[in-house]
C-alpha cells in the first residue's frame, strides 16, 4: 500500500461509513494525507456525511457524490 500512495499522483476515497469504521482505509488515508498527497473524497452513500477522523482528514476538500446513478439525457 505504501509504495502505490507514494507513486501516485493523487488519491481517491469512496467513503461511506464501512470505509470510517476500516482501519486499512484509515491508516491508507492518513498516510496519503502525510505523504501531501491529493485526496478526492468521492461519496458513495448518500447518507453518510463524513465525521470523526474521516471528517476531519476530507475538511473543506470538493466532495462528489457517485451515490446516485447519473442521470442521462433524454
Amino acid at each position: 500500500m505504501t509504495e502505490v500512495v507514494e507513486n501516485a499522483a493523487a488519491v481517491l476515497i469512496f467513503f461511506s461509513p464501512a470505509y470510517k469504521m476500516s482501519n486499512a482505509c484509515r491508516t491508507e488515508a492518513e498516510f496519503a494525507d502525510s505523504m501531501k498527497r491529493p485526496i478526492i473524497p468521492i461519496a458513495v452513500d448518500n447518507t453518510y456525511k463524513a465525521d470523526g477522523w474521516l471528517g476531519t482528514l476530507l475538511g473543506t476538500r470538493k466532495q462528489y457524490d457517485f451515490s446516485q446513478p447519473p442521470k442521462r439525457p433524454r
